[in-house]
């Protein structure tokens, strides 16, 4: 019988078309019900966010919510065109006024505080209202259908409805009865009024029950969304004002015991517990009733140290420790546990609380980032060592480059050599003969120049550890310059020295300087196929806090102002086209031919110009050409050394 009902009444809503809106015509008289309903949802809602969704805000926009469905569906009686579509609007309506008598009883018991005395009462008030929404839905005994009124439709009640209006009004005298008795026995200026204002506003509400008499056949408009209206501003004011739940130190303390995340312990001078919070009731697996009243050793003998309780009451310290607790959901949680005693008004020991936090998420967040620096610290090993297989891997791009320089450099002392030692197979008749000592000279002077060549060579193409040591530069360059002599006669290009003669030292690794030196020298010499003037100039200069030189390539020069030593390579050839200078120290960027070049010299400089901590800037020069400058740190104390050592001198 109930399931045909339901079908019933479905069926019914579906073929009324409830929601068709071409079967609603808008009339002013649902104007001021449709406006206090918006603004009665309105303010259930604005209170639920402003008491941070309390039980107290929870009940009031229940409340509210109803309220509003009823003077909505007012607007769906007056709008609708026939007697079946103003029916079923009639029945949601009175739905929702049906239920509103328990969302008020609920309300009341919360905010004044008495709901665990008459809760068997509230659930009673709901359990008669959903009996009387079941009455409403299956039968017509309490809407039986429709009057039509000169300003629309309207419920007509039958004889169900008479029971619900006792208890509607029985409900209504209690609520206010409640409210009077919290005014009479408010403490507080503030509690006074807020209570009376709640009397007043309901008092104001509840005269809306005029609209019963139209019900029952009485000719009188419904104007029961006047005294909402009121109501409405009434309660805001109360609201704003004297807000719904009053802020007591009683009051807070539940509040944050309930909502605190780390679990909390109260025990008593011999270790029993006394107060436990949700959160500790969490963390041992047991219901509070488990843990108040019994020892902290009887729950877990782990978790305390109850050998150390007396200390605990003696000492006006906090103390504090981390332990690994056995969870049932989880193989270990890591705790941060405080314990501090508690006193009475004497001064007296008479308890300690103990906190416990779970810092389990931030020692893995530890372990992770250890295992992170971990990763890290390898991760910078591996790609210095890929560095210096980088530098290696263009150093041999320039060997490959000069080898034919270093063979006719090697071939020539040889022929020399050959041409000597024929001289003197020659019979030595002639003792006295003056060219004998002078091939004997030029033989050993061109296996000198050899071995240099060959060895200088060996040494630039051995792949070695950063060795940075004080050293002079010249050598240096001196050297990088006998690599490249060949290309540079090859080229004619006429060579410039202006080097000065007080250069200090400077920190350097001599090995990877030279092959700096070779990779720019060699850049230069390609740049002047034809001929030109290399132009190599050495000087010191005073370098200001983060200083720097503009252009492509600058990179960060010594960190505080300090001398330094700056050489410049200067060639005279085409330049470098404006568009691809700021990509020049790009690996694997070259405008060479393929199989020319593999773009890494100038990465490869520059990286280690890096290592070094100086800097390097390559520009176009106005007159033609490139101008390199490279920047590196002076050895302060060398210099002064070397000062008072030639001062001595």
């Amino acid at each position: 019988m109930l399931k045909l009902k339901i079908r019933y009444t479905y069926r019914l809503a579906m073929e009324t078309n409830l929601f068709q809106v071409s079967n609603y015509t808008f009339t002013l008289y649902a104007l001021a019900p449709l406006v206090v309903g918006v603004l009665t949802a309105g303010l259930g809602i604005a209170v639920l966010i402003r008491e941070r969704f309390s039980l107290v805000s929870v009940m009031f926009c229940l409340m509210t919510s109803l309220g509003a469905a009823w003077l909505l569906g007012y607007v769906g009686i007056y709008s609708a065109h026939n007697e079946t579509l103003a029916t079923a609007w009639a029945k949601i309506e009175n739905g929702a006024v049906v239920l509103i008598p328990s969302a008020v009883a609920f309300f009341t018991l919360a905010v004044t505080d008495r709901y665990r005395r008459f809760q068997p009462l509230a659930w009673l008030s709901l359990l008669i209202s959903g009996l009387f929404l079941l009455g409403l839905l299956l039968t017509d005994g309490f809407v039986s259908g429709v009057y039509r009124y000169s300003w629309g439709y309207f419920a007509h009640y039958g004889p169900l409805s008479i029971p619900f209006i006792l208890f509607f009004f029985g409900l209504m005298l209690f609520c206010l009865r409640l409210y009077q008795l919290e005014y009479r026995r408010a403490s507080t200026e503030t509690r006074k009024r807020r209570f009376k204002s709640l009397f007043i506003a309901f008092s104001m509400a509840y005269l809306g029950s005029v609209d019963y008499l139209p019900a029952f056949g009485i000719s009188v408009y419904p104007i029961g969304y006047l005294p909402v209206f009121l109501f409405l501003g009434m309660a805001a004011h109360t609201i704003w004002k004297y807000q719904l739940v009053e802020i007591t130190p009683a009051f807070a303390a539940d509040q944050i015991l309930r909502t605190m995340s780390d679990a909390l312990l109260v025990l008593d001078r011999e270790g029993v517990v006394r107060t436990a919070n949700h959160a500790a009731c969490r963390l041992f697996g047991r219901p509070e009733t488990e843990l108040v009243g019994n020892p902290i050793w009887s729950i877990n003998k782990d978790f305390f140290p109850i050998q150390q309780l007396e200390r605990f009451l003696r000492t006006r310290t906090i103390h504090g420790y981390e332990t690994l607790y056995p969870n049932p959901e989880e193989s270990k949680i890591a705790l941060d546990v405080s314990i501090s005693a508690i006193r009475d008004g004497n001064g007296r020991p008479v308890g300690v609380i103990c906190i416990a936090r779970d810092i389990t998420e931030r020692k893995q967040a530890e372990n992770q980032l250890r295992e992170a620096h971990g990763k890290l610290k390898k991760s910078l090993e591996e790609l210095k060592a890929t560095q210096l297989q980088l530098i290696q891997a263009a150093k041999m791009e320039s060997v490959g480059r000069l080898a034919a320089g270093v063979a006719h450099e090697v071939k020539n002392p040889l022929a020399v050599i050959l041409q000597g030692l024929s001289y003197l197979s020659k019979p030595l008749a002639n003792s006295e003969d003056g060219n004998i000592p002078i091939a004997i000279n030029y033989a050993k002077d061109a296996v000198r120049r050899a071995d240099v060549v060959i060895r200088g060579l060996l040494d630039f193409s051995a792949l070695k550890e950063l060795e940075i040591r004080p050293g002079e530069l010249h050598p240096v360059i001196e050297q990088a310059l006998l690599l490249v002599k060949h290309e540079l006669d090859k080229h004619h290009i006429r060579l410039v020295r202006k080097f000065d003669p007080n250069l200090p030292l400077v920190p350097l690794d001599k090995n990877k300087m030279e092959q700096v030196f070779v990779n720019l020298l060699v850049n230069a010499i390609q740049a002047m196929p034809g001929g030109g003037t290399l132009t190599l100039r050495t000087s010191v200069k005073q370098l200001a806090q983060n200083s720097g030189i503009k252009g492509t390539g600058r990179e960060n020069g010594p960190e505080t102002a300090e001398s330094a030593a700056a050489v410049e390579i200067e060639d005279t050839g085409v330049g470098i086209p404006q568009e691809i200078l700021p990509k020049i120290f790009d690996p694997f960027f070259t405008t060479k031919p393929t199989g020319k070049g593999t773009g890494l010299g100038l990465s490869v400089t520059k990286n280690i110009i890096q290592l070094h901590g100086g800097m390097i800037d390559i520009r176009n020069r106005e007159g033609g050409g490139v101008k390199v400058t490279l920047f590196l740190k002076t050895d302060e104390g060398q210099r002064h050394e070397q000062q008072k050592t030639n001062l001595g001198d």
